[in-house]
């Protein structure tokens, strides 16, 4: 690949990440968005959180 090629691969990767880090609207302190779930893997879901019981959420992603 040449170097030209290669500088414009950067520049278009660059400008997409900079669009789509633009629409982040949470700031700190704002509450969380909630969380779908696309498949349980295991379990039923919840209604509601139980008091006095934690509660885990595990979760990952492909980069």
């Amino acid at each position: 690949m040449k170097l030209t090629e290669l500088m414009i691969v950067f520049i278009l990767l660059v400008s997409s990440m900079q669009s789509y880090a633009q629409k982040i609207t949470l700031r700190v302190g704002d509450q969380a968005p909630p969380i779908k779930a696309i498949k349980w893997l295991k379990g039923q879901p919840m209604q509601e959180l139980e008091k006095g019981k934690v509660h885990v959420v595990e979760f990952g992603a492909t980069w």
